[in-house]
């Protein structure tokens, strides 16, 4: 039963609805007071009449405002792929989690129309990816909590922009109900290595290939896709210092794409001796990997490269990194657990890196 309003305050409207399991869902649809052209556009389904109040209020704000409150509603998917297309300023690591995130909720609620989208249907979905059932009923692998709320925030960035939009009639978000949040899962525990750790990690790489990769990570707290980016021309050894300017990374079907840091700022840091040592000792390998390569050798300056030029591939160097730990006797490791290694060892204890060689 419709709660009627006082002229030109919109609709309230009662609804009881009937799931295919025999339960009953009640929920109050907001309608706009009548435009221009009559037409009474909803603002939304909602749980408790408070929250249609209160979106009601929000739509004649915006309409009084010039927002276009009528019109075709975009469904979930139609007005997500529109968001993501514009977020241009986003890294690449971002943008394909965005994406995951974005194809992922496309076969649950891609087809609802923003207005109709309800905090059960996303916290229905939610249940279901976690107990490993496909939007059809058949069965998937089930994903960790811990994922579920990444594609929860990124849903929940996309229909926040819907709701800013002067163009979309959407004035809730229904992902920020606590309704439609996934549960709470452990946080994600960082691992650095220890004192001791980082100098048996250090013995272990000492001989090889990787020696001066390793000792650059883990002595300048360099992300790993600014350490493949490292140029020659940005490291001055006789003023012990590395200018880290820049981030690449492969796409498939595109190759590597050079970007700007995480940051999106350039910063110049100083390196210990047994850094200059290990870099010195690199450019010389470099030198008789590109006598050793003639002409297919690739010279675009990495300092990390491999025997053709070409800047080292993610993949291989975290081989390397889980080949480095089991050649030191401690457990595995991430590369990124080398910049947290950094930044424990040299920031929160404020030990001096030269610890490394004693």
């Amino acid at each position: 039963m419709a709660q009627h309003r006082g002229h030109n305050e919109g609709t309230i409207s009662k609804r009881v609805i009937t799931r295919k399991d025999g339960t009953k869902v009640t929920r109050y649809i907001a309608l706009m007071p009548a435009d221009s052209s009559g037409q009474r556009p909803s603002v939304g389904s909602f749980g408790t009449v408070r929250e249609a109040r209160e979106a009601l209020s929000s739509g004649k704000v915006a309409r009084a405002q010039g927002i276009v409150v009528t019109g075709k509603v975009p469904t979930v998917k139609e007005w997500c792929e529109q968001w993501f297309a514009g977020r241009t300023r986003i890294g690449y690591a971002t943008r394909r989690g965005y994406r995951v995130s974005l194809d992922t909720v496309y076969s649950y609620i891609g087809l609802i129309r923003l207005t109709d989208l309800t905090e059960q249907h996303i916290a229905a979905m939610w249940s279901k990816l976690e107990r490993g059932i496909a939007a059809d009923g058949s069965l998937v692998p089930p994903l960790a909590l811990t994922t579920v709320q990444k594609h929860h925030t990124r849903l929940k960035a996309a229909l926040n922009a819907a709701v800013a939009s002067r163009h979309i009639q959407l004035t809730y978000n229904p992902a920020k109900s606590e309704q439609a949040r996934p549960g709470k899962g452990a946080r994600k525990q960082i691992n650095p290595l220890s004192e001791d750790e980082a100098r048996a990690f250090m013995a272990a790489v000492a001989d090889t290939p990787d020696a001066a990769l390793f000792t650059t990570l883990l002595t300048t707290g360099m992300r790993l896709g600014e350490a493949q980016a490292l140029r020659w021309c940005d490291v001055d050894l006789d003023r012990s210092t590395v200018g880290i300017r820049q981030s690449i990374h492969f796409e498939t079907g595109t190759g590597w794409v050079a970007g700007e840091t995480k940051t999106g700022r350039s910063r110049l840091v100083s390196i210990p001796p047994g850094t200059v040592a290990a870099l010195r000792k690199q450019r010389a390998h470099q030198k008789e990997m590109w006598l050793a390569a003639a002409l297919v050798w690739q010279d675009d300056g990495y300092v990390f490269a491999r025997p053709d030029g070409r800047p080292l591939a993610a993949a291989s160097i975290t081989s390397a990194m889980a080949r480095a730990c089991d050649a030191a006797g401690i457990a595995r490791r991430s590369v990124k657990d080398l910049r947290h290694t950094y930044a424990t060892l040299a920031l929160t204890r404020n030990v001096p890196l030269s610890f490394l060689w004693q």
